[in-house]
């Protein structure tokens, strides 16, 4: 017992340490390499598209990462911290590059590395963290990671309206954020590898036999196909004055990281809390109709305050939806498996995330932003569909289980 508080603050601290860097860097791919796109190479729109959609093939191809683990024979924390590694490289590259297409190509590498430790880490938090506070210690990194972003994104944003070209420095700060958030992985006290062979599709075959695990994939495909397509014209709609609004450097990085990240990280902890304690069926579909309005709020009107607020709603949305996305399969699946149930997770999430912005890119040149919010908006209740037979009604007795490994309460 105490040697698994021991590890639990070892975990804690290193993943608290690691939440500053890894916030800066997160804004890297969901901001600034876009408005780079935009405002220094003025790319097209397949062009940017393909940046956003080619960075989520790493979690197409996390499904391989455990039992590559298994072949390899690595600790968990070691291969998490060398695919960091990759990832600064692959954003150092970019750094120095001068080209549209080197610098769409390093950070697409980059990012592939980055998305395809996911399943290591959730394996991490559920073997190093205890059930009834999981979710608890993930938000508060969580929330010091939106703080770091939120403070970042207002510097930079700054920075990049008086100049442009100053993004190459900012690569730079990039590259020493990914080299710290590489060294807390290494240091970090490693679980057991994942149970099981290494036979390339053997994670797929619990969507079968785990009923439960399926609808939740299936609604979370559906939700998460209308967001992204959604969340990939962000920058395009307030950023571009073509298709969009056509707001400056800093408004932009204000109002789509800044007001964002801070309603995000405001009720991060809030949302933990409820994580660990409540039908996780209900808070699922309490964030699909979050979802839904935000988008609705965002891109069906033009005035700035009503946009402003459902950049807010998102942001609280996005807590909850990050603690939930990051940690739900540890509510459902085997101990011994929740690598590879979160695999099955993040390759259908890079499905999506594939397939997301170059039909939000497409629709934009045949439709207006109000119609795809609208249909993202159905889409977001059809989904809630999947779920809603799950919810139990009635009042959970004391240390009645909802599902495997949920506490309760």
């Amino acid at each position: 017992m105490a040697d698994a508080r021991a590890t639990t603050r070892r975990t804690f601290g290193l993943d608290l340490a690691r939440s500053v860097p890894l916030g800066i860097v997160e804004t890297l791919f969901q901001t600034f390499a876009v408005l780079v796109l935009i405002k220094h190479f003025e790319s097209g729109q397949m062009t940017k598209a393909t940046l956003l959609a080619m960075s989520k093939v790493g979690l197409i191809a996390s499904f391989a990462i455990v039992p590559l683990l298994r072949l390899l024979g690595w600790k968990t924390t070691t291969l998490s911290g060398v695919l960091n590694l990759a990832s600064t490289a692959g954003i150092a590259a970019a750094a120095i590059s001068g080209s549209e297409t080197t610098f769409i190509a390093s950070l697409v590498l980059s990012a592939i590395a980055f998305m395809l430790q996911i399943p290591l880490m959730t394996h991490i938090y559920r073997a190093n963290y205890p059930g009834e506070r999981r979710g608890q210690l993930f938000g508060v990194s969580a929330t010091v990671r939106g703080i770091a972003a939120a403070l970042f994104a207002l510097w930079a944003g700054r920075s990049l309206e008086a100049d442009i070209t100053r993004y190459q420095p900012l690569m730079w700060i990039f590259v020493a954020c990914g080299l710290l958030s590489s060294i807390t992985l290494f240091l970090t006290p490693s679980p057991p590898p994942p149970a099981g062979g290494v036979r390339l599709f053997d994670a797929f075959a619990w969507l079968k036999s785990d009923r439960v695990f399926r609808n939740l994939i299936v609604s979370w495909f559906i939700l998460g196909s209308a967001n992204l397509t959604c969340v990939a014209l962000h920058v395009e709609w307030l950023a571009n004055p073509r298709t969009g609004l056509g707001y400056d450097e800093f408004t932009v990085s204000f109002i789509s990281v800044t007001l964002l990240v801070t309603a995000k990280l405001s009720t991060t902890y809030l949302w933990a809390r409820w994580f660990d304690r409540t039908n996780f069926f209900l808070l699922r579909l309490i964030l699909n109709a979050l979802f839904a309005t935000a988008i609705l709020l965002i891109f069906t009107t033009r005035y700035l305050p009503v946009i402003a607020l459902g950049f807010i709603m998102q942001g609280f949305a996005f807590a909850g939806g990050n603690i939930a996305w990051s940690l739900w399969v540890t509510k459902v699946a085997p101990e011994e498996h929740v690598a590879e149930y979160m695999s099955v997770h993040t390759f259908t999430t890079g499905l999506r995330g594939v397939v997301a912005p170059y039909l939000g890119f497409w629709l934009i040149t045949v439709t207006s932003p109000a119609n795809i919010a609208i249909g993202a908006a159905f889409m977001m209740g059809v989904a809630s569909l999947f779920i809603l037979p799950e919810v139990r009604l009635r009042p959970r007795r004391k240390g009645e289980a909802l599902t495997p490994d949920d506490p309760g309460v």
